[in-house]
């Protein structure tokens, strides 16, 4: 019977032994790869201070929107945690006019640093690249894109009335504002396909690193918190261009679905690859290789702005991006869509293309053509052999070891990552989803921001963005030219990072402010408090009780109304519905003293207790010494 109990106790033992062994061997399977390194992210750090409190202290600092604000019937200028944020509608031509007129000192800037760009990179200076643009003006002619036409006049239009000029120092024209819209498309009929390398008749510069535009993800189903799907893209490109690429626009045109883009200043398109329109579709894009160019097609700028504006599903966005292609601007356009809550991503070559889609999975995009078709089509290397691969690799990490975790908060932190999966360490540089390639290189480019989004949001029309470094960190132009003597070119400038914010549709928004009769309270002050990254605007009733903004930013809100010792509070989804009402309820001053005569007596109690325990123990330790002796 003893042996028994022995042999028995042997045995749990073993089984424990067993069990945490496989426990731990499982624990270092999961911790070997390695986290996301840039850390949980808190987006309201005064969020404890009364709001408004906070209100008068960003009145102090200059940081409330409603200091800059231009409002007319038509359209809107505000600033936003580094970006300019407009809405713009009306005529095509009306939309066009206004954006020049609002933005034109960054069309200025965006215009000279992709006229630099061109000539260093493609050996054509301003004056080759209006030539080449002009050639894209008849694929514009027909029914279906001539409203594209009068957009861009309406833009020339703005941009004369301003005095805005070229890289050459004339008035910008036409063909100024043709050639920056159709740069990406210049350059991929200007660049050889492999193949053709050695024989190309245009004169192209010896590339001395390859660059690469952009990382981001897709996901949904088990990969995701509640299943939603989400979508993260940063774009990756010179620093000598921001701040031209700063703006959030909200756009109503005449016809087909309203859009929200982050804009490239002065172009009918996003130019930096983020949209989202009204039917809940959201677009990105990372760029990938060249393919074939095929001539007398429609131009990727067109195409692209058409796809979102006319695109109410996956397939539709699919069909419009392949009509009449010209094989330009091959990329990978991510996709999600908030009406099925299905994500895709569309790889578009030239004559080769495919669409990944799910509603139950995880796909990485960073350059890297992942269709062996497209691939071969572009005779890109596959693997490790591809320059664009370690961060494909990071990716597939990021996905399974935050499987059923990634929400727009994994998504801000993995687009400022730096893990290298190369060297397998920390390390800035070409290899990790934020782009620096000024670490590896000297040359100053990678991601100048950060956007995400999820279903929940999109329902709201509301996306995240970040300005500068998504890792938080700052490019000073001053350190680079001490550094990279070689790459201090004259137009950089710096760039400082601003914090996550949110930006959505801008609709009119109203607000009542009733006392507990329902009388309406003249003079009341309110904030407005975004629930998503805290966010304060102010606002104050008039005569009638109300306080009415013409341009509010779509997203879920706390209310909150104050007169004298009457408070409201409401939380609310401002969307579809842009009528609210807050009833004030005194809030008495003398519940507050009782509270605090109750804290004081609290606390003074405890002070009691801790010097009589004190008292008493020394006491004992005294009679005990006594004893002894």
């Amino acid at each position: 019977m003893k042996k028994t109990k022995i042999i028995v106790v042997y045995i749990v033992l073993l089984l424990i032994i067993l069990s945490n062994f496989t426990f731990i061997s499982t624990a270092e399977d999961a911790d070997s790869i390695a986290p996301l390194t840039v850390p949980t992210l808190e987006t309201n750090i005064n969020a404890h201070i009364d709001v408004f409190e906070r209100l008068e202290l960003e009145k102090q600092n200059g940081y409330l929107s409603s200091n800059d604000e231009i409002i007319e019937d038509s359209y809107y200028f505000t600033t936003k945690q580094g970006f300019d944020y407009v809405h713009l509608e009306g005529s095509y031509d009306e939309i066009g006019y206004n954006h020049a007129k609002l933005l034109w000192p960054k069309i200025e800037r965006g215009m000279a640093a992709y006229a630099f760009l061109t000539e260093m990179r493609y050996n054509m200076n301003w004056d080759v690249c209006r030539t080449q643009g002009a050639s894209y003006w008849p694929h514009m002619s027909n029914d279906k894109y001539q409203i594209y036409q009068e957009e861009i006049d309406g833009i020339v239009r703005g941009c004369q009335e301003m005095n805005a000029r070229n890289p050459d120092g004339n008035v910008i024209d036409r063909w100024d504002i043709m050639a920056y819209n159709a740069i990406w498309d210049i350059w991929w009929r200007s660049s050889p396909p492999p193949i053709f390398e050695k024989w190309w008749p245009f004169s192209v510069p010896e590339q001395k690193e390859m660059i690469h535009h952009c990382s981001g993800f897709v996901a949904n189903g088990d990969y995701t918190i509640n299943g939603e799907a989400v979508i993260a893209q940063n774009l990756w490109m010179p620093y000598y261009l921001p701040p031209s690429h700063g703006v959030f626009a909200d756009i109503i045109p005449p016809d087909g679905n309203r859009m929200l883009m982050e804009l490239q200043a002065g172009m009918i398109w996003s130019g930096t690859e983020w949209y989202l329109n009204e039917e809940g579709l959201v677009v990105g894009e990372t760029t990938l290789g060249n393919a074939p160019y095929q001539w007398g097609n429609t131009p990727a700028f067109v195409r692209i702005r058409y796809a979102v504006q006319y695109s109410n599903s996956i397939d539709e966005f699919r069909d419009n991006m392949l009509t009449d292609t010209n094989g330009a601007y091959c990329g990978d356009y991510l996709i999600i869509d908030a009406e099925t809550n299905e994500v895709g991503i569309l790889e578009l070559g030239s004559h080769e293309y495919e669409l990944w889609r799910s509603d139950n999975g995880f796909h990485g995009s960073c350059n890297y053509p992942w269709d062996p078709e497209v691939r071969d089509e572009m005779m890109e290397p596959e693997g490790w052999d591809h320059s664009c691969y370690p961060r494909y690799m990071r990716l597939e990490q990021i996905s399974n070891k935050y499987k059923g975790q990634i929400d727009t908060s994994i998504g801000r932190r993995a687009l400022g990552d730096h893990w290298d999966t190369v060297e397998e360490r920390e390390n800035k540089c070409s290899w990790t989803l934020e782009g620096r390639v000024e670490n590896a290189s000297g040359y100053p480019h990678g991601a100048l921001d950060g956007k995400t989004t999820n279903r929940s949001m999109v329902q709201n029309h509301e996306v995240w963005a970040k300005y500068g470094f998504p890792s938080f960190e700052n490019f000073i132009a001053s350190e680079h030219a001490k550094e990279h003597p070689d790459y201090a070119f004259p137009n950089l400038e710096d760039m400082i990072s601003q914090p996550w914010t949110t930006f959505g549709f801008l609709e009119p928004i109203t607000v009542s402010v009733l006392d507990t009769d329902g009388n309406p309270v003249e003079g009341a002050q309110i904030a407005f408090e975004n629930c998503a990254d805290g966010y304060l605007h102010e606002g104050k009733t008039g005569t009638d009780g109300t306080y009415t903004h013409p341009y509010f930013s779509t997203g879920t809100y706390n209310i909150s109304a104050k007169d004298g010792n009457y408070r409201g509070l409401i939380h609310v989804e401002f969307n579809q519905m842009n009528s609210f009402e807050v009833v004030l309820t005194e809030v008495k001053s003398d519940e507050g003293m009782k509270l605090g005569t109750k804290l004081s007596i609290a606390v003074l109690g405890l002070i009691i207790f801790i010097v009589a325990v004190t008292v008493i123990a020394k006491k004992f330790k005294k009679s005990q010494e006594q004893d002894s002796v």
